[in-house]
């Protein structure tokens, strides 16, 4: 006949295992005991402690108890544990099956449990039932291909077969999307609770309060994400307000594969300082329908930026003070509220979209106020000088002026930019070094495009006589 009880008082010293080479030896004791119950049995254990070179326990219980049919199959399972170091699974992995200690390596969990149940019954139906509670600390796990990676979380956990709860008040938190983000991300704080609901229909997920802040980012968001039972797509609605301390670590957020590597290029050097105290973001509808061109849902971010310098081209001068209120509707992104200076001249409500983010070419049309001088300077630091044959340097000028720009730039082909300013002015001034007579009262436009220069009514006077300038 089998056994009906037994107990042991266990004390391990020194103890090495054949596959975790480089580990430091451990140690453990408790009292073991065992009892045959009708249906199954249990394995219980009081009094554990275990002592290694990182950690020694505070003494533990744990008990596993199974349910076994008439036939010896596993009906239910019911485990309780008073406290569990996950990081201690790397000195018993030797003593794992190969698929088992594959996934223990795989996820390297870490972190500490306790208060731990768990219970699943009805295995041996279609539809097994479940309830599991565990507080957990510093709890993590590594990413995988289709899981992310998170260390640091603190919080509780309840859950059955019907919904559940997640609560989350946690800091020093790191965040790993390696098929997404181009490094970790450090999370300071990070507090709120998820709930959820599962019925015939699905499943559906809800938090009303989502707080998460480091350094360079402050969120709260707010989401209700619905898992058809059918198998299609998830429907989400999220609406979050957020602000950015530092602009130019923006692109530290956004996910690679969902941004065309030119145009993820073209942020990191584009975003090159300010800050974005006011953000807010809202996505409603079939994620599969994302971003939505057939108004299947919403996707909407606006964001104030202040303060900003914005190196929309190496070949132009960067915008500079800015201010501007940016709105990204479905896949395009688009600016007509903002002020700027652009070498030293000063820029009001320009125009500025990116019609389709997924082919993405940035338009700008300008009108600028500023003096001859500084549109000189400006001209002299881009593409326009290469028209004047390099010779801008050349020129000296004064007096008020305006210009207008209009810049196309395909931010996957740069080269292949296209622009045309036309330049106003009355009442200026212009000579040419090693020429000391000026022309002056100088009044009219000159239109520059990238292969032509074109004059509108450019006259002035020179050694007192009126001239045309074409």
């Amino acid at each position: 006949d089998a056994w009906q009880t037994a107990s042991a008082d266990l004390a391990l010293n020194e103890v090495e295992g054949s596959q975790t080479a480089g580990l430091a030896p451990f140690s453990a004791e408790g009292h073991i005991e065992y009892v045959r119950e009708t249906g199954g049995w249990m394995l219980a254990a009081s009094g554990l402690s275990l002592d290694t070179v990182d950690e020694d326990w505070p003494e533990a219980t744990l008990q596993v108890r199974p349910r076994l049919t008439d036939s010896g199959d596993l009906q239910a399972l019911s485990a309780r544990a008073s406290y569990v170091n996950l990081d201690d699974l790397r000195y018993f992995r030797s003593w794992l099956g190969g698929n088992t200690r594959t996934i223990v390596d795989d996820l390297a969990l870490s972190g500490r449990l306790s208060d731990v149940s768990f219970d699943v019954s009805a295995l041996d139906t279609e539809k097994p039932l479940y309830d599991i509670a565990a507080d957990f600390t510093d709890a993590g796990m590594a990413a995988t291909d289709s899981i992310p990676g998170v260390r640091g979380l603190t919080g509780r956990l309840r859950a059955d077969s019907s919904g559940g709860r997640l609560e989350i008040d946690s800091t020093d938190v790191t965040l790993s999307l390696p098929e997404q983000l181009a490094e970790p991300i450090r999370i300071d704080d990070a507090v709120g609770t998820v709930i959820w609901r599962a019925n015939d229909d699905g499943t559906t997920v809800l938090s009303d309060s989502i707080r998460v802040r480091n350094a360079e980012l402050d969120s709260q968001s707010s989401l209700q994400l619905v898992l058809p039972a059918d198998g299609s797509a998830p429907l989400l609605d999220l609406e979050s307000e957020w602000s950015i301390n530092d602009i130019s670590a923006a692109p530290r957020y956004l996910p690679q594969k969902l941004i065309a590597p030119g145009l993820y290029r073209w942020l990191s050097t584009a975003l090159v300082a300010g800050s974005i105290p006011n953000g807010r973001t809202r996505l409603t509808g079939p994620i599969d329908q994302f971003p939505f061109d057939g108004g299947e849902g919403t996707f909407r971010i606006d964001a104030d930026m202040v303060n900003t310098t914005l190196r929309y081209s190496d070949k132009w001068p960067d915008a500079e003070n800015m201010d501007m209120h940016v709105v990204v509707d479905g896949a395009r992104l688009y600016s007509e509220k903002n002020t700027a200076t652009n070498a030293g001249n000063s820029v009001v409500d320009a125009k500025v979209e990116i019609a389709d983010l997924r082919r993405p070419v940035l338009t700008i049309d300008a009108f600028a106020t500023g003096s001859l001088q500084s549109i000189r300077e400006m001209a002299i630091r881009s593409p326009i000088a290469g028209v004047f044959g390099g010779r801008l340097a050349e020129v000296n000028v004064s007096g008020d002026a305006s210009f207008e720009l209009q810049l196309e730039l395909p931010i996957l082909d740069r080269l292949n930019y296209d622009f045309t300013t036309r330049v106003q002015t009355g009442g200026g001034s212009l000579q040419f070094d090693g020429f000391r007579p000026a022309i002056t009262e100088l009044n009219g436009v000159v239109t520059v495009s990238r292969d032509a220069i074109v004059t509108e009514s450019l006259f002035g006077m020179f050694l007192g006589e009126p001239v045309d300038i074409e």
